[in-house]
């Protein structure tokens, strides 16, 4: 079968022809319109289309115009559609088959979140308050805006609630919007005044310790090699043991701060 030669091509062989992943994926999509339709949720349907969609997912390659004009015959791919939608950046019409042709509110909001972005969220609560056919769906609304609304901006939900939406439901959402932004703005205030508290802690324990001073005396010696010091340079650590530099070095640069006599390491108490 010829796509198993292009699949081989490409997945195991790693090119990245651009006409290579185009005819597997319209291979693939032919191959799965041409079984009968009671052999499409069999096994090898299952493969094919399993495959298709992966690929039409995964792989940067492949010419998009056509790939959707060869999924245009076959209206069942809705999935494989939106894969190829999502790749053109046209989020909008996969949010669209998700909410309306597959009726997969929770898929469309996890489409949203992958994304990362409000401009999807935003994107979804205006196709659910102005659908192309219907009323708006107030509910669905609602419920994404219970998920997500603390993330989003509470003015760009007011711009986008309609005027006909009810009032007890506006009210609501953008009440507990509201509260939420506000419990989330205060929680960053607190971590941010814990972590100046941390902060001047830190500096009056360094100002503390830079304050200190010792007594030098011609019989003071390293307490490692107990030679005198003298008129050498040494080091003093925070717990009072007094070194040699050519001992406090001798560990290397990136062990300085742990004091050779007693293994105590004072960069971890910063």
């Amino acid at each position: 079968e010829r796509w198993r030669y292009l699949d081989f091509a490409v997945a195991e062989r790693g090119s990245v022809d651009p006409a290579h992943h185009t005819d597997l994926a319209l291979a693939l999509a032919a191959l799965w319109g041409s079984l009968p339709e009671i052999d499409r949720g069999s096994a090898k349907g299952a493969e094919v289309r399993a495959r298709l969609l992966e690929f039409l997912e995964g792989s940067d390659y492949y010419n998009t115009g056509a790939a959707l004009k060869c999924l245009s015959r076959h209206p069942s791919l809705s999935l494989e559609t939106v894969a190829v939608c999502r790749k053109r950046g046209d989020h909008a019409e996969s949010l669209r088959i998700l909410t309306f042709v597959l009726k997969d509110n929770e898929r469309a909001v996890a489409y949203c979140e992958d994304l990362g972005t409000q401009e999807g969220y935003l994107l979804l609560l205006d196709m659910l308050l102005n659908p192309p056919e219907g009323p708006a769906l107030y509910a669905e609304a609602v419920r994404l805006l219970s998920s997500t609304g603390a993330s989003l901006n509470p003015l760009r939900v007011l711009e986008a609630l309609s005027d006909a939406m009810p009032m007890p439901l506006a009210y609501e959402t953008l009440a507990r919007m509201l509260r939420e932004r506000q419990h989330r703005k205060r929680a960053q205030q607190v971590l941010k005044g814990l972590a100046r508290a941390n902060e001047v802690s830190v500096a009056h324990r360094r100002v503390a310790r830079l304050s200190e001073h010792v007594e030098m005396t011609e019989d003071r010696a390293c307490r490692v090699c107990n030679v005198r010091i003298g008129t050498k340079v040494f080091g003093l650590y925070p717990n009072g043991v007094l070194v040699c530099y050519r001992c406090m070095m001798r560990r290397g640069e990136d062990a300085k701060h742990v004091c050779p006599v007693t293994g105590r390491d004072f960069q971890e108490e910063i």
